[in-house]
């Protein structure tokens, strides 16, 4: 059962699932109670679930199969079709969202002082704010000032326990699921925000020149993050991860294409690096970076603001299609 969160006219957020093989998306907890198996409230959202461990993917499993015995979903009060829900990103607040860089196979990656270097390559990550997360079909803000607005389609990971330390052969016992991630950014103020700082060295040594380029305004914008439609749990992907296809659209053009195991470091050792210093916790995102460009189409010269462009389409055969319409607010 995929795993998503959606507002059912103008209610409040729903935790819901959606049978891979049917059409309606059933609310977790209304179906739970009438189908016999929960008596309470649990799960009121996707992070409570996984909070609650085995426990909860238990329950996600029993409840799939309690749907399909019952059948004819058109006359349940708790099954919805797609288009009667909002959908917002599986865990509308994550936590913390962490994003690693530069993981497309084909791209040079060099330490800017390799002498001292312990281990190169390696996976670089950066965060995005929980207020830039976003949900499927939603529409977006930019200002002209911010273009371009660039755009890059991603598979994240959904953290399902607390990890620490996570050797890579171990990466998949923390994960609860995939989805789709659309890594947002302000192409100008990336550039802004470079810089050069001089930092004042002792004993009459010249000032360390410090390469800097920060990317909290460019990439965690209201909005910049769009996660969705659903968290596809692993075992319900049906093909090995690095098997995972992607193709990423503005407006008519394909921008991206391809699979994952065309990236430079695996989703094990993204997990590996990551934990080794920052611990990730239920609900945390873990996206593992963009596939190549397609060649007519490089970063630089895609701006999502444009007149022809407007709509970002992420899809995947095995995790969904993620929609992301901008609007320029000023322009």
């Amino acid at each position: 059962m995929r795993l998503g969160t959606v507002r059912i006219g103008r209610g409040s957020p729903v935790a819901v699932g959606a049978h891979a093989a049917g059409d309606y998306v059933v609310d977790l907890v209304s179906a739970g109670r009438d189908l016999g198996l929960i008596g309470g409230t649990f799960p009121r959202t996707l992070l409570e679930l996984l909070e609650f461990g085995e426990y909860g993917l238990r329950y996600v499993k029993d409840l799939d199969e309690a749907v399909a015995r019952r059948g004819d979903l058109a006359s349940a009060p708790w099954a919805f079709t797609p288009d009667e829900l909002t959908f917002l990103a599986p865990i509308p607040r994550p936590p913390k969202v962490v994003c690693i860089n530069a993981n497309r196979g084909n791209r040079p990656l060099n330490a800017l002082d390799p002498d001292i270097q312990d281990e190169w390559p390696h996976p670089m990550f950066f965060l995005k704010a929980s207020t830039a997360v976003v949900g499927h079909a939603a529409t977006i803000q930019a200002w002209e000032a911010m273009r371009p607005v660039q755009i890059e389609g991603e598979v994240c990971l959904f953290i399902g326990r607390t990890a620490r330390a996570v050797p890579a052969e171990d990466a998949w016992s923390v994960v609860a699921g995939c989805s789709l991630l659309n890594d947002i950014s302000a192409g100008r103020f990336g550039l802004q925000d470079a810089a050069v700082l001089e930092i004042a060295r002792s004993g009459g040594r010249p000032a360390e020149q410090m390469v800097t380029r920060q990317m909290a305004r460019a990439k965690g914008a209201d909005g910049f993050c769009p996660i969705g439609p659903w968290l596809v749990p692993v075992d319900e992907i049906g093909v090995p991860f690095g098997e995972i296809e992607m193709v990423t659209r503005v407006g008519d053009n394909i921008v991206q294409s391809g699979i994952l195991a065309s990236q430079r470091f695996t989703a094990e050792r993204c997990i590996e690096w990551v934990t080794r210093y920052m611990t990730l916790e239920p609900g945390d995102v873990l996206s593992i970076g963009a596939l190549d460009q397609v060649a007519e189409f490089p970063m630089r010269d895609v701006d999502l603001a444009a007149s022809d462009a407007a709509v970002t389409v992420v899809s995947s055969p095995q995790l969904g299609r993620l929609e992301t319409r901008l609007v320029l607010v000023d322009g």
